[in-house]
């Protein structure tokens, strides 16, 4: 608990930090951000801005969106949205910073590829390839574990909603069971079969051929599919409860305060959820993203940085917000007392009915399948830095494979443990870099700021 509570105080400190150095960038060039996504060099033959925008957002947009935002409300209430709200805005300042200077501080492959990240920038920056292989070693341990935990939401999300269902199966399974020395009943069946498929899929996806990368041409067509099917979801939701969004809003800002509880222990208990929500889902400042922000094929750091400081936007203040509001315009009848996942897909049905649990099935499985891609992409940038043998690389993407079926048979909590262990470590690590070495990326926003403004 201690350590997560330090966590917090580095990445807000952090993150007002780099706000008020920044003169509060992601405010005043806001336009200039959203117009940077968009841009294309004219000769530009790599990986666009665009691209790693996707590739960002898949790694941060992960079933954590749902669940960790269910369990913010269900143990802070409405007012944690608030202040997840606050520390997105704050900390898109921070992932500026650290994506600006990872675009500084990269590698050029021989193919004309980049390749680079928080270990390069220890690198090169600050002379410690030692603690960039430490941060490396951090980030493998933290995408194993994720990967597991993203598995298993899949899993779960088809099998709490298919499993009741009968299909008349279960003498078939019991004799196939025994032959294998296990109790196959019908959802262990179902999980065994799903982590092979959920496997299979994540292989075909990992060793596919492509001119750029086959992860980040897959994930620029999830990644918009699931954001327009969940924001398109939540439109509907808007429309159809409009009348209520007046009194949630308000609720929300009450709430934030502590309202009743303003004095009492209850408002830290409300104001930590939303900050460490916020935090750990848009990971500004764990300097995660700085793997997808390298390898873009533009020579100007300032607009990647901004690009990167979009994705913490999105998925804050987008896809966060999508659950809370689903969450909290919800029906109270149906949602009763339930809590977490069953919180979220029983808010679901009261708002589309019936087709609800299906929905959360597609959702589930665009949100945490993306993610598995995105960690195996960063990892294998770690991997490199570690060693650039392709034999390492090849055995870490097999590992990624074997984790995926592993985690889709079982919750592991010990892993998802150490997920939070290793970024623990990335988060301390990237801080101690990026506050004190951050002049580079100030000074070139502000050569940036001078040529907007000439042309």
């Amino acid at each position: 608990m201690w350590g997560k509570n330090i966590l917090v105080f580095l990445l807000v400190g952090s993150a007002i930090y780099f706000s008020i150095r920044t003169r509060f960038m992601q405010f005043r060039l806001f336009k200039t951000i959203i117009k940077t996504l968009f841009h294309k060099e004219s000769e530009q033959k790599g990986i666009s801005s665009l691209e790693t925008f996707f590739l960002g957002t898949a790694c941060r947009v992960g079933a954590g969106n749902i669940a960790g935002v269910v369990a913010a409300i269900s143990v802070g209430g409405p007012g944690s949205i608030f202040w997840m709200w606050l520390v997105a805005l704050l900390g898109a300042s921070t992932s500026f910073v650290e994506s600006c200077l990872a675009v500084m501080y990269r590698d050029k492959l021989e193919d004309g590829k980049y390749i680079g990240g928080s270990p390069w920038i220890l690198k090169k920056q600050m002379n410690c390839r030692w603690l960039g292989v430490i941060y490396a070693i951090a980030s493998i341990i933290c995408y194993l574990g994720v990967v597991q935990v993203m598995s298993n939401s899949i899993t779960e999300s088809i099998t709490s909603v298919y499993s009741n269902i009968d299909f008349g199966l279960s003498p078939v399974f019991y004799p196939i069971g025994a032959v294998f020395g296990i109790e196959l009943t019908q959802e262990n069946f179902l999980k065994y079969f799903l982590a092979i498929l959920i496997s299979i899929i994540t292989a075909s996806v990992i060793f596919g051929k492509s001119k750029k990368d086959a992860i980040i041409e897959a994930l620029n067509k999830i990644v918009p599919i699931m954001a327009v099917l969940y924001i398109l979801l939540v439109i509907f939701i808007l429309i159809t409860n409009i009348t209520s969004i007046p009194a949630m809003i308000q609720n929300i800002f009450y709430q934030a305060f502590g309202g009743e509880q303003f004095l009492g222990a209850g408002f830290g208990i409300i104001v930590m959820q939303g900050v460490r929500r916020g935090l750990f889902s848009n990971e500004a400042g764990s300097g995660d993203s700085n793997y997808a922000a390298a390898v873009v094929d533009i020579e100007e750091p300032a607009r990647q940085g901004m690009v990167q400081a979009l994705g913490v936007f999105v998925d804050t203040l987008v896809i966060c917000s999508a659950t809370a509001f689903i969450v909290l315009l919800a029906d109270p009848n149906v949602v009763g007392d339930a809590s977490g996942m069953e919180l979220f897909q029983l808010a679901i049905q009261s708002h589309i009915g019936s087709i609800g649990a299906p929905f959360v099935v597609i959702i589930m499985f665009f949100f945490a399948f993306s993610t598995i891609l995105a960690v195996t992409f960063y990892g294998k940038s770690a991997i490199y830095f570690i060693n650039n043998h392709s034999n390492i690389n090849l055995l870490y993407q097999l590992l990624i494979i074997v984790m995926v079926y592993i985690g889709g048979i079982k919750q592991n909590l010990f892993v998802w443990s150490l997920a939070d262990f290793g970024l623990g470590i990335m988060t301390v690590i990237n801080i101690i870099m990026i506050v004190p070495f951050a002049k580079p990326a100030l000074d070139e926003l502000k050569r940036y700021e001078s040529l907007l403004k000439k042309n």
